[in-house]
Protein backbone atom coordinates (compact mmCIF):
# COMPACT_ATOMS: atom_id res chain seq x y z
CA UNK A 1 0.00 0.00 0.00
CA UNK A 2 1.51 3.33 -1.06
CA UNK A 3 1.51 6.31 1.27
CA UNK A 4 0.06 9.51 -0.20
CA UNK A 5 2.84 11.78 -1.37
CA UNK A 6 5.52 9.08 -1.21
CA UNK A 7 8.01 8.74 -4.02
CA UNK A 8 9.46 5.34 -4.89
CA UNK A 9 13.18 5.15 -4.19
CA UNK A 10 15.23 3.28 -6.80
CA UNK A 11 17.19 0.31 -5.54
CA UNK A 12 20.85 1.06 -4.97
CA UNK A 13 23.36 -1.07 -6.88
CA UNK A 14 25.27 -3.46 -4.66
CA UNK A 15 28.46 -2.19 -3.10
CA UNK A 16 31.76 -3.76 -4.26
CA UNK A 17 32.01 -5.69 -0.97
CA UNK A 18 28.55 -7.16 -1.55
CA UNK A 19 29.50 -8.13 -5.09
CA UNK A 20 32.65 -9.86 -3.85
CA UNK A 21 30.75 -11.69 -1.13
CA UNK A 22 28.28 -12.98 -3.70
CA UNK A 23 30.96 -14.08 -6.18
CA UNK A 24 31.18 -17.85 -6.56
CA UNK A 25 34.22 -19.54 -5.05
CA UNK A 26 36.89 -20.94 -7.33
CA UNK A 27 36.04 -24.47 -8.40
CA UNK A 28 37.51 -27.14 -6.15
CA UNK A 29 39.24 -28.65 -9.19
CA UNK A 30 41.37 -25.50 -9.56
CA UNK A 31 42.77 -25.64 -6.00
CA UNK A 32 46.05 -27.11 -4.74
CA UNK A 33 44.15 -29.64 -2.59
CA UNK A 34 40.68 -30.92 -3.33
CA UNK A 35 38.62 -32.76 -0.72
CA UNK A 36 35.46 -34.70 -1.60
CA UNK A 37 33.33 -36.90 0.58
CA UNK A 38 30.57 -39.42 -0.11
CA UNK A 39 29.61 -39.62 3.59
CA UNK A 40 30.12 -37.28 6.53
CA UNK A 41 33.86 -37.12 7.22
CA UNK A 42 35.79 -35.00 9.71
CA UNK A 43 38.75 -33.32 8.01
CA UNK A 44 41.53 -31.21 9.52
CA UNK A 45 44.05 -29.51 7.20
CA UNK A 46 46.91 -27.27 8.38
CA UNK A 47 49.58 -25.60 6.29
CA UNK A 48 53.32 -25.16 6.97
CA UNK A 49 52.64 -22.09 9.14
CA UNK A 50 50.17 -24.01 11.28
CA UNK A 51 47.24 -22.11 9.80
CA UNK A 52 44.03 -24.13 9.99
CA UNK A 53 42.71 -24.36 6.43
CA UNK A 54 39.85 -26.68 7.32
CA UNK A 55 38.70 -28.29 10.55
CA UNK A 56 35.14 -29.53 10.35
CA UNK A 57 32.85 -32.25 9.09
CA UNK A 58 32.72 -32.39 5.30
CA UNK A 59 29.19 -33.32 4.28
CA UNK A 60 28.22 -36.02 1.77
CA UNK A 61 28.61 -34.76 -1.80
CA UNK A 62 30.58 -31.69 -0.71
CA UNK A 63 33.70 -30.73 -2.66
CA UNK A 64 36.19 -28.22 -1.27
CA UNK A 65 39.28 -26.60 -2.72
CA UNK A 66 42.07 -25.48 -0.39
CA UNK A 67 45.25 -23.44 -0.82
CA UNK A 68 48.10 -23.07 1.67
CA UNK A 69 51.82 -23.09 2.27
CA UNK A 70 53.43 -26.51 1.82
CA UNK A 71 53.66 -28.97 3.38
CA UNK A 72 49.99 -29.57 4.21
CA UNK A 73 49.23 -31.79 7.20
CA UNK A 74 45.94 -33.69 7.09
CA UNK A 75 43.91 -35.78 9.49
CA UNK A 76 40.84 -37.41 7.96
CA UNK A 77 38.14 -39.25 9.87
CA UNK A 78 36.01 -41.67 7.83
CA UNK A 79 38.88 -41.92 5.36
CA UNK A 80 37.10 -44.68 3.44
CA UNK A 81 34.49 -42.14 2.27
CA UNK A 82 36.90 -39.29 1.49
CA UNK A 83 38.79 -38.63 -1.74
CA UNK A 84 41.73 -36.26 -2.06
CA UNK A 85 43.41 -34.73 -5.05
CA UNK A 86 46.71 -32.86 -4.68
CA UNK A 87 48.09 -30.81 -7.58
CA UNK A 88 45.51 -32.42 -9.84
CA UNK A 89 46.41 -36.02 -8.96
CA UNK A 90 44.43 -38.46 -6.84
CA UNK A 91 45.98 -39.22 -3.45
CA UNK A 92 46.00 -42.90 -2.48
CA UNK A 93 45.21 -43.16 1.22
CA UNK A 94 45.98 -46.89 1.32
CA UNK A 95 48.68 -47.53 3.90
CA UNK A 96 48.01 -44.23 5.67
CA UNK A 97 44.77 -45.32 7.35
CA UNK A 98 44.40 -46.86 10.79
CA UNK A 99 40.91 -47.54 12.13
CA UNK A 100 39.44 -45.45 9.26
CA UNK A 101 41.52 -42.36 10.19
CA UNK A 102 44.18 -41.15 7.77
CA UNK A 103 47.12 -38.97 8.79
CA UNK A 104 49.42 -37.64 6.08
CA UNK A 105 51.60 -34.80 4.91
CA UNK A 106 51.55 -33.51 1.34
CA UNK A 107 54.46 -31.64 -0.20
Amino acid sequence: MAVAGSVPVPAMPPTPAAVLAAAPAAPAAAALLQVRSTQASWVDVRDARGTVLLSRTVLPGEALGLEGALPLRLTIGNAASTQLSFRGRAVDLTGRVRENVARLELQ
